[in-house]
């Protein structure tokens, strides 16, 4: 029976070492301390670092400042919910270094795993490459910065109207 299990043991751990390798986004594991305990092999492509060079650094190395202030906060949090029997949760946009000096941002999310018998094991969480996002998040906030001032400083009356005919902008010209 002994055996039996522990050979599950192993093709469940296979499968799931498989499977968050295999991932595009990063998987990672990390302890309270802010340890890196697992580092999928995707990190490569997304910041040029093998995972044993992420590990081997300090976070406040990998993170711009920043992003190390809210990992930082996080885990103060995840101590608290832990000491407090809660489940760990986080999500944050952070900017993380890249090799070549670059830097990218993601999306992170993290919560935490318990065993059974209630004792906390780790962090688990999962990263996903947002660059491009924030990149169209800034030129529309931009775009719409731009709109905002030709309107405002226009002689000619500027409105827009909503499908249901609600007027939802008049320039202040109409004044």
């Amino acid at each position: 029976l002994q055996h039996q299990l522990r050979e599950k043991l192993r093709i469940s751990e296979e499968r799931h070492r498989r499977l968050a390798d295999q991932m595009l986004d990063v998987v990672w594991a990390i302890t309270l301390d802010g340890q890196l305990t697992y580092l999928s092999p995707s990190v490569q492509q997304l910041r040029g670092f093998s995972p044993e060079e992420i590990m081997a650094l300090p976070l406040n190395q990998t993170l711009t400042p920043d992003s190390y202030a809210l990992v930082a906060e996080g885990l103060s949090k995840a101590r608290d919910d832990v000491a407090a029997g809660r489940p760990v949760v986080f999500h944050a946009e952070l900017e993380e270094y890249c090799k070549d000096g670059s830097t990218v941002w993601t999306d992170a999310k993290a919560t935490s795993i318990y065993a059974r018998e209630g004792n906390f094991l780790e962090i688990v969480g999962i990263t996903r490459d947002i660059t491009i996002q924030r990149q169209l998040r800034e030129e529309l906030r931009i775009s719409e910065e731009r709109y905002r001032l030709l309107a405002e400083n226009a002689r000619d009356v500027i409105w827009t109207m909503e499908r249901d005919g609600r007027i939802s902008y008049v320039s202040p010209s109409i004044q």
